[in-house]
């Protein structure tokens, strides 16, 4: 270890002895930076042309929970956790998780095991919006999925293979899923 410091100080003492580093101008130029439109290009404390400082950015407490988004219309039928089972004998059987958050957006997961389409898992996410009374419409690997959530019981027909969750064309069916809150 002794000897690579050595080297490398004997490395740099040669470089610096024959010139090889020239010496650097310092000049007291400003360096301009183009500053996006709508922002002020200044930082706190820094002076402005006219010598006033700008405003200082209010100061926010670290214990202060990040706001959140805001809540959707039919978000205190269908916010919540989400689940459940179908079955169709001798072709498949599916469980299905969903957690549906109050700002609009969900994450469906599951499992499909089936003899005729082969064995998946899969998680996607989804967004939602409540289009009246107890009928909602999500959006599923940019495929409409009409849902009927009355709170405690969410319905929607699914198809694994439109919906891209089973690359198999024999999937390509509807299927009535009920998914019971959690």
């Amino acid at each position: 270890m002794g000897f690579d410091i050595f080297a490398a100080i004997m490395a740099v003492l040669s470089v610096l002895s024959f010139g090889a580093i020239g010496g650097a101008d310092i000049t007291d130029d400003q360096v301009i930076i183009d500053v996006p439109s709508g922002t002020t290009g200044l930082l706190a404390g820094q002076e402005t042309s006219s010598g006033s400082s700008p405003a200082t950015p209010p100061e926010t407490n670290s214990n202060s929970l990040p706001a959140t988004p805001a809540e959707q219309p039919g978000a205190s039928l269908i916010a919540g956790t989400w689940e459940g089972t179908k079955s169709i004998p001798f072709v498949a059987s599916l469980s299905c998780r969903a957690v549906i958050s109050a700002d609009g957006t969900a994450q469906f997961s599951g499992d499909v095991t089936s003899s005729m389409f082969g064995d998946h898992t899969f998680s996607v996410p989804a967004s939602w919006e409540y289009l009246g009374g107890s009928s909602f419409n999500t959006v599923i690997e940019g495929t409409d999925t009409k849902i009927t959530c009355d709170g405690t019981k969410l319905t929607f027909p699914a198809n694994p293979y439109r919906l891209g969750l089973v690359d198999n064309e024999m999937a390509d069916q509807n299927f009535s899923i009920e998914l019971r809150r959690v």
